[in-house]
């Protein structure tokens, strides 16, 4: 029995139950086991446009029926398996219009710690859901601002490089001319002038890429030692014209070749030794290049770039890599600069998977240091694409009588071209007009076509898209060199797919033109060159290693590895796999100066595309027979003269 005071206890709980229940910032309601409504909140019922008589005794699903009502996803049976406490989200349909819900469950537990019955709370987030929509439409027209800043950035940079390639290229030729002492100095200042203003623009460009979210990383084999070599020798020279030092240290265990992105790595090192430089005015500058760690497949490297220059306040160092970002006024109005170098070059360090650091003191100098990893070089399986064609490789006497187009509605870029072309005596047509390009290639075989891309009316991707219908129809094929100032994957893409062979991009440099043109005229002509120097150097001079690579593409196996497969996959139609084993075979057969088999391989490549099954089996009959010329030459070169 209770007594008085119990009882007066008892109701003043439940009084105080009941107002917490009423009075809570949700609308509240309790139903029993068998989904019943046993009490409900004013706020709740108001919130629902309905009264307590409406809902109390009723089953939930029949005062609202929601879509997981009768299914494993109901609350009630939730709770039922054993979840203590979730929320979900429910629409409620409210007259003519839907409520939005944020709805929490808990059991309703007896003092034999059994289920009664399930409590639920209901919060009105229709304000919250408008607020969120807000936000996101903030956002979107932030981000569109925010792309359309970029775009104009990335196109008013773009248009600048064209008149900067013909300025640079005029400067170029100015140089091959006769000047007197004076013309030369100024000719110097005029190219040191314009080389800045296309760094900036690259900046510019870069930023753009990275606002952009299409910042790319490449990933092919170079020469490390020979990256490096090409920056000691460009910033020897800039520390020497300012009196300074520079200080190199390189581990001499570095590989000569992996694999990775040396346009980044040499961007990278460029924006760093540059800076070091600029604020350096006494001491020295310096690089040091060491390993950090390998294994079978990856080495990371570390790189450091030192300096005895101003230094960096301590409270600024976390801020330097923050875009447009200078120390102070004073210098950058002393020293100048976008203050975009250092965003981009954190950025890329990040993008090729690595980190950077920086230790600096005022006065004293700074310190950065970036480790990345690259991928070491296995020299039978890489892309053809990518495979070095060395200087001394290039046997020029054997190019003449070359007819060459080049394709450009620009007369500045034209001149240059023809200017860097004329002095190997080719024959060199020039034209503007795209429907024109055509009919000229309709009535004429031409040994290479050079095309810019961005053209009026007709621009160098179609020109090239109906270049290579023409082709397929008169079972041709003429090597095109893309002109481009645009470096983004999804341009290199879209010309490769369409026919492109090579890339010029633009500013245009007569000397690495060149030898880009010199290299696919060699493919182009077939010339008999079975000269390993290349190779050689790419495996550090190890004879025996040579001999070993040379005996293994001459083996039977070796054959039956790619050729004999390719021929099984034209048998059966299988064009897939065929397609797979070519860039297979590409990559492994580039090595050993094999032009006229590339060649062949290229054609069969675009007779796929274009599901051509009877020219892949004619060029298949001539590719084993260039392969056994080749065989042939080798086995004689090791019979008679031996390998180094």
């Amino acid at each position: 029995m209770l007594d008085n005071r119990g009882n007066k206890d008892i109701l003043e709980t439940n009084l105080l139950l009941e107002q917490v229940f009423e009075n809570a910032a949700d609308g509240m309601c309790i139903l029993n086991t068998d989904y019943e409504v046993i009490k409900v909140s004013h706020k709740l019922v108001k919130s629902l446009g309905l009264t307590k008589e409406d809902l109390i005794g009723k089953k939930c699903n029949e005062v609202i029926l929601l879509s997981f009502c009768n299914t494993a996803d109901c609350p009630m049976n939730r709770i039922k398996k054993g979840e203590k406490y979730f929320t979900y989200e429910a629409n409620y349909k409210i007259g003519n219009k839907s409520v939005p819900f944020l709805i929490t469950a808990t059991p309703l537990m007896s003092s034999n710690n059994e289920i009664e019955g399930l409590i639920l709370s209901y919060k009105d987030i229709t304000d919250l859901i408008k607020h969120q929509k807000e936000l996101q439409m903030a956002k979107d027209k932030a981000e569109e601002e925010n792309f359309l800043k970029t775009q104009f950035l990335a196109n008013i940079s773009h248009e600048i490089r064209t008149p900067m390639n013909g300025i640079l290229g005029l400067i170029e030729l100015f140089g091959e001319t006769q000047l007197d002492p004076k013309q030369e100095e100024y000719m110097d200042l005029i190219k040191y002038s314009a080389d800045r203003l296309l760094s900036i623009l690259d900046n510019i460009l870069d930023f753009s890429k990275i606002k952009a979210n299409k910042l790319e990383v490449k990933r092919k084999r170079f020469n490390l030692i020979h990256l490096l070599e090409n920056i000691k020798k460009f910033f020897y020279l800039q520390a020497s014209g300012k009196g300074l030092d520079f200080n190199w240290k390189v581990n001499d265990k570095l590989p000569n070749m992996i694999i990775g992105d040396p346009d980044c790595l040499n961007q990278i090192l460029f924006n760093l030794l540059s800076n070091a430089i600029k604020f350096t005015e006494s001491g020295h500058v310096g690089l040091q290049v060491d390993i950090k760690g390998q294994d079978a497949k990856n080495i990371e490297l570390s790189f450091s770039v030192i300096d005895t220059g101003i230094g960096i306040p301590e409270d600024k160092i976390s801020h330097i890599f923050k875009e447009f970002y200078q120390t102070d006024l004073s210098s950058t109005k002393k020293y100048g600069g976008s203050g975009l170098g250092l965003t981009i070059t954190k950025e890329l360090i990040e993008k090729m998977g690595g980190e950077i650091s920086v230790s600096s003191q005022v006065g004293m100098g700074s310190k950065f240091t970036f480790n990345i990893k690259f991928e070491k070089i296995n020299l039978l399986v890489h892309d053809e694409e990518y495979s070095l064609k060395k200087d001394k490789d290039i046997n020029i006497d054997r190019l003449n009588n070359l007819n060459i187009l080049v394709v450009d509605d620009d007369l500045i870029n034209q001149k240059i071209i023809f200017n860097m072309l004329e002095k190997s005596n080719w024959n060199i047509s020039l034209e503007s007009n795209g429907e024109k390009v055509l009919d000229l290639v309709r009535k004429n075989n031409y040994d290479l076509i050079i095309l810019d891309i961005f053209m009026p009316g007709m621009d160098g991707y179609e020109i090239a898209r109906q270049i290579r219908k023409i082709e397929s129809r008169n079972g041709v094929y003429t090597p095109i060199i893309a002109i481009t100032a645009t470096t983004t994957m999804e341009c290199r893409e879209k010309c490769e797919n369409i026919g492109f062979d090579e890339f010029i991009i633009k500013p245009i440099r007569a000397e690495e033109a060149y030898k880009k043109i010199i290299s696919i005229l060699r493919e182009r002509r077939g010339i008999d060159n079975i000269q390993l120097n290349g190779l050689l150097d790419r495996i550090d001079n190890d004879a025996d290693l040579l001999r070993e690579l040379v005996e293994e593409v001459i083996s039977d196996s070796y054959e039956r590895e790619h050729l004999g497969k390719m021929g099984i996959y034209i048998e059966n139609g299988d064009l897939n796999r065929l397609k797979e084993s070519i860039h297979k075979f590409k990559g492994s057969i580039s090595n050993f100066s094999a032009d006229e088999i590339i060649r062949l391989l290229r054609e069969m490549e675009a007779s796929i595309e274009k599901d051509k099954l009877n020219s892949i089996r004619e060029i298949y009959v001539n590719l084993r027979e260039e392969f056994n010329k080749l065989k042939e030459k080798y086995r004689q070169l090791i019979e008679t003269k031996g390998l180094y």
